[in-house]
């Protein structure tokens, strides 16, 4: 059971929002299955492996170089392929075919067998009591949602990437966005992630309230509230 004076988080609750990666399946696990694709893939071009890894971490360290980054010009995803392709001495063409097969498509038929058991009946309870739903992710997360079984539970759906946003987490622009166009206060929303630094920070920044991911239960002094998984909140926010 969580402590008796963890109640605020459900006080005028009208929205859950949650992160993806991470958040609504385990991605560790994926990421383990998804190496071992790649090095299948590759078994017969090692260095033509090597290479796409190289790239791909590449890109994942560009995305963490703009979450500090005080420019706000140009497209964010294009920034974040010119970045790699700048890191590796090659081109961005070379750079958006591997992230698009590597991190956006070969993923998909993988995530079900990484999902979260206990977050669909989570989702179905909330909908049951009227609380609304949406997702802030910093990549495209749709067909992550449609591969997980989870896209009619979401109302809206937000990416660092879309047009309105262009910006990373910690930035609470994206987050701003969801609670727009879900029509809710931030102090009526709960924002729900697997990263202190990322998700917490956004929260914070946007006056929010958090929820963290994590192996046990407990109230940080700093103002975020971990579980250990999604029966423990379903317990917490309706008592069931």
């Amino acid at each position: 059971m969580l402590e008796s004076h963890v109640p605020d988080v459900t006080q005028s609750l009208q929205a859950l929002i949650f992160d993806v990666d991470g958040t609504l399946y385990h991605q560790g696990m994926l990421r383990r299955r998804m190496a071992w694709r790649l090095l299948r893939s590759y078994a017969l071009r090692p260095f033509r492996g090597l290479r796409t890894a190289r790239i791909l971490a590449a890109y994942r360290h560009g995305q963490e170089r703009l979450r500090s980054s005080r420019e706000r010009n140009g497209d964010l995803k294009l920034r974040q392929l010119q970045f790699a392709a700048e890191a590796l001495r090659t081109d961005v063409t070379t750079v958006a075919s591997s992230v698009a097969q590597w991190m956006e498509r070969e993923p998909l038929p993988l995530l079900s067998a990484c999902d979260r058991r206990s977050l669909k009946p989570l989702l179905e309870l909330a909908c049951s009591r009227g609380i609304k739903l949406g997702v802030l992710s910093d990549y495209p997360a749709q067909g992550k949602l449609a591969a997980l079984g989870l896209e009619r539970f979401f109302s809206v759906v937000v990416c660092a990437q879309d047009d309105e946003v262009q910006r990373f987490k910690p930035d609470p622009h994206g987050l701003q966005s969801v609670l727009r166009r879900l029509e809710v206060e931030s102090s009526n929303a709960v924002y729900i992630g697997d990263r202190i630094d990322i998700d917490f920070a956004t929260a914070q920044n946007a006056g929010v309230r958090c929820i963290i991911l994590g192996s046990r239960h407990r109230v940080h002094p700093e103002g975020w509230l971990e579980i250990a998984g999604y029966d423990d909140l379903r317990e917490m926010l309706f008592d069931e």
